[in-house]
């Protein structure tokens, strides 16, 4: 483990921004975005979606992510458990995270759970990129979760860097 990580969204206004020729940090995404042309390498992704959604055969995203998740050629995945059909996932550990701010479990979204992993896991830098909130939903429900933890990663002495 890297001291710095990077969260890389998928909006292409500030993903771009993130320099791929990079060492010095563990490289972290979300659901199908590794199989994009412009992610080019990952050290983990969050599919924390319930099972019916990633093993869908009519996801919106990329109708092969289930076999893809099934292949075992991935990077960790963090998901809501350790499931035998996909060899490299990882269950999120929920009650941990949840014991950096007893009561609140504020998860809005799988943004918000890559930042409070980030702060569980003992980074000293979370970078986050392509994650702009602008839409609806992402303003309106999932912002304020994200909001929380990078706060809180602020309160733990985390050096947080947010292009958006």
């Amino acid at each position: 483990m890297k001291e710095t990580v990077a969260i890389i969204g998928s909006h292409p206004a500030t993903r771009e921004e993130f320099d791929w020729s990079r060492t010095d940090a563990d490289i972290w995404g979300f659901n199908e975005a590794l199989k994009a042309d412009w992610f080019e390498r990952a050290d983990g992704i969050f599919q924390i979606h319930k099972p019916v959604i990633w093993r869908s055969k009519t996801n919106r995203n990329d109708p092969d992510h289930y076999q893809w998740l099934q292949s075992g050629k991935t990077p960790v995945i963090f998901m809501q458990d350790k499931f035998a059909d996909v060899p490299q996932s990882e269950r999120y550990p929920i009650e941990e995270v949840m014991a950096l701010a007893p009561g609140i479990g504020y998860f809005t979204s799988s943004v918000a759970y890559a930042i409070a992993l980030a702060i569980l896991k003992g980074y000293k830098r979370i970078e986050v990129y392509g994650v702009e909130m602008e839409t609806n939903t992402e303003y309106g429900h999932q912002r304020v979760g994200v909001a929380f933890w990078c706060g809180l990663a602020m309160g733990c002495g985390i050096e947080d860097d947010f292009h958006s």
